[in-house]
């Protein structure tokens, strides 16, 4: 997929006029790790810059809007409409980037809709926009620098790490809920039969 100038300017206009400060500084900090780190790694750096872009921009809108751009994208019987609302924003945004950009390509939606806590078996943009929504400039806590410095030696590392931190805080917003069940330990269990997967294409 191709994005033109002139798409990247409206997509930064309307994330500027729905998006507070921090927010936006906090995806153009995505934008620039994730952009960062698929150079590296070989993945469509297009396809990157947009879901870095787009991730978070239902961030802000009131649950009932959210509802229904779900309803009219197609989305509404996304797994984190019956989950938490903490979560309901990333598949609110992949509506925005289908309804208000037009985009229809399945990777970049699922990216942008599973970007929270990711899936099994992850595409190599969700990969990358996982750790990247973690470990942006922006972003600062204790152990950050540490899964910076292994995003720019191996991306399924850095994800390894990144789910066993989010792991705790995943838990106590799912406790109650059988949706996600599970979700984290299959994620890692995929993500370590498929290990290697970008390492291979960066020796290759």
């Amino acid at each position: 997929m191709e994005w033109q100038r002139g798409e990247f300017d409206r997509a930064t206009e309307y994330l500027t006029k729905n998006l507070g400060p921090k927010r936006l500084l906090h995806t153009f900090g995505v934008v620039q790790t994730a952009t960062s780190l698929a150079a590296k790694y070989g993945v469509s750096g297009t396809k990157v810059a947009i879901v870095g872009l787009l991730h978070d921009a239902a961030k802000s809108m009131p649950p009932a809007e959210m509802f229904h751009a779900l309803e009219r994208a197609g989305l509404a019987k996304h797994p984190y409409v019956e989950g938490p609302a903490q979560l309901l924003h990333a598949p609110a945004s992949a509506a925005v980037a289908k309804l208000v950009f037009g985009i229809e390509d399945p990777e970049i939606l699922e990216a942008i809709a599973w970007h929270p806590t990711g899936k099994p078996h992850p595409s190599p943009l969700l990969r990358l926009l996982l750790v990247a929504d973690y470990c942006e400039p922006s972003r600062d806590f204790q152990g950050v620098e540490e899964i910076r410095a292994l995003a720019r030696q191996n991306v399924d590392a850095a994800l390894l790490e990144v789910l066993k931190r989010k792991a705790a805080y995943v838990k106590i917003l799912t406790s109650g809920s059988s949706s996600r069940d599970g979700g984290d330990f299959e994620i890692v269990d995929s993500l370590v039969t498929e290990r290697g997967r970008f390492g291979e294409k960066e020796n290759g």
